[in-house]
C-alpha cells in the first residue's frame, strides 16, 4: 500500500511539472510580450517577456540571430543588467532580486529586505548594484547581493529608473522628480523636473549629459546646475525607451496602443499599436525617423524597450513576441523570432 502510494504520489508530482511546462510552452508559443533588453557588448544580450503571470529570460551570444531561454519563473520580472559575462542581476515584483554568477544559467534569490516593486536596476561591477521602485525604494549592494541595504531618501515617489555613469555619479527618477549623486550614493540631491508626468526612460553619456523620457516629451541635461531643458521629438506616442552611445549619437523609442472595446461586445474589443524610433546626431537638438510601424489589429507594433551597443548594432522589443535588430544604426531593421 505504502509503496503504491509512493508511486501514486511521483506520478502526481511529475504530472504536475509536465502540466506546467506544457502550460509555458503554451504561453511561450503565444508569444511573450518582451519588456526590457541589455547587452553586455555586441553578441552577448539578454531579454525579458511576461505574459499570463510568467516571466522568462532569453539569452543571445550571437549579436541576437538566435536566442535560448535560460530561466522562468511566477514572478513578474521587470529589468535586467549584467557586469560582465557571469555576474548579473534581474529585479521585479514583491522585492524579487535575483544573481546569477555564470551568465544566466542559473539565478538564485536574493534577499532584498523589501516586499515592493522593484523597477530600477544600476550594475556598476560585480559587487556593487543599485535597485529601485515603489515609495521611494532604493536599495544597495556592495557585495554582490549578500546584502542588500536600504538608502533613506527624501522621497515617497516610485523611483521607476536608477543608473550610474561611474562608481560615484548616478541619476534616479520617477514621478515627475530626478535625483542625482556624485559621491556613489551616499547623498541624493533632489531637483525639480518641472514635469508633473512619470518619468522612466532615460540614458546619460556622462554625469551632465542626459536626456530623460516625459510623456512625449525629452528633459535635457547638459549642464549639472542649469534647468533642464524640454524637447518635442516629432512623431506622436509616449518615449518608451531611449539610448545614448555618446554625447551626440542617440535613439529613442515611442510607442502606443489602444485597448477596450467601445460597444462592450466581448470578443469586439478594439486593439492597435504604433511605434517610432527616432535617431539624433547633435545631443537630441534634431531627430529623425528611422522606423514607423503600425497595426490596427493587436499590439505586435508596440516597442517597450530599445538599447544600442554602439553606433551600428541596435535592438528593439515590445509587444506580442516583438524584436527587432539594426546593424547601420537604424536605417534598416529586420524583425527577429524570440521564443518558437
Amino acid at each position: 500500500m505504502k509503496f503504491c502510494l509512493s508511486v501514486f504520489t511521483i506520478l502526481a508530482s511529475l504530472y504536475a511539472s509536465l502540466l506546467y511546462e506544457a502550460n509555458f510552452q503554451r504561453q511561450e508559443v503565444a508569444l511573450f510580450d518582451l519588456t526590457n533588453i541589455y547587452f553586455l557588448d555586441s553578441t552577448h544580450g539578454w531579454v525579458l517577456g511576461s505574459k499570463a503571470g510568467l516571466s522568462v529570460v532569453y539569452r543571445t551570444i550571437d549579436g541576437g540571430e538566435n536566442w535560448s531561454r535560460q530561466y522562468q519563473s511566477k514572478e513578474g520580472l521587470f529589468r535586467i543588467k549584467f557586469a560582465d559575462q557571469k555576474n548579473g542581476w534581474v529585479i521585479g515584483n514583491n522585492g524579487t532580486i535575483l544573481h546569477t554568477f555564470d551568465g544566466g544559467f542559473n539565478w538564485e534569490p536574493q534577499a532584498s529586505g523589501s516586499m515592493a516593486l522593484l523597477t530600477g536596476l544600476a550594475v556598476i561591477d560585480a559587487n556593487t548594484a543599485w535597485a529601485s521602485g515603489a515609495k521611494g525604494t532604493l536599495l544597495f549592494t556592495n557585495n554582490a547581493g549578500k546584502d542588500w541595504m536600504v538608502k533613506k531618501v527624501s522621497t515617497n515617489v516610485g523611483i521607476s529608473n536608477i543608473l550610474f555613469t561611474d562608481s560615484l555619479h548616478g541619476w534616479a527618477i520617477g514621478f515627475g522628480t530626478v535625483m542625482f549623486t556624485i559621491d556613489g550614493g551616499t547623498v541624493w540631491v533632489i531637483r525639480n523636473s518641472g514635469e508633473r508626468k512619470q518619468l522612466s526612460a532615460m540614458a546619460f553619456a556622462d554625469m551632465c549629459n542626459g536626456w530623460i523620457g516625459a510623456g512625449p516629451v525629452i528633459l535635457r541635461i547638459d549642464d549639472c546646475s542649469s534647468p533642464f531643458k524640454e524637447i518635442i521629438p516629432p512623431s506622436q506616442g509616449q518615449i518608451v525607451g531611449t539610448h545614448f552611445v555618446d554625447a551626440r549619437n542617440g535613439w529613442i523609442a515611442k510607442a502606443r496602443g489602444e485597448e477596450g472595446s467601445i460597444v462592450h461586445v466581448p470578443g469586439l474589443e478594439r486593439l492597435s499599436s504604433e511605434s517610432f524610433i527616432l535617431s539624433t546626431s547633435d545631443g537630441g537638438a534634431t531627430w529623425r525617423e528611422s522606423f514607423h510601424a503600425k497595426s490596427e489589429n493587436d499590439h505586435s507594433a508596440w516597442i517597450l524597450d530599445i538599447y544600442f551597443s554602439d553606433l551600428l548594432r541596435g535592438w528593439a522589443v515590445g509587444r506580442d513576441g516583438l524584436l527587432l535588430k539594426t546593424v547601420d544604426g537604424g536605417a534598416n531593421w529586420k524583425r527577429i523570432q524570440v521564443g518558437l
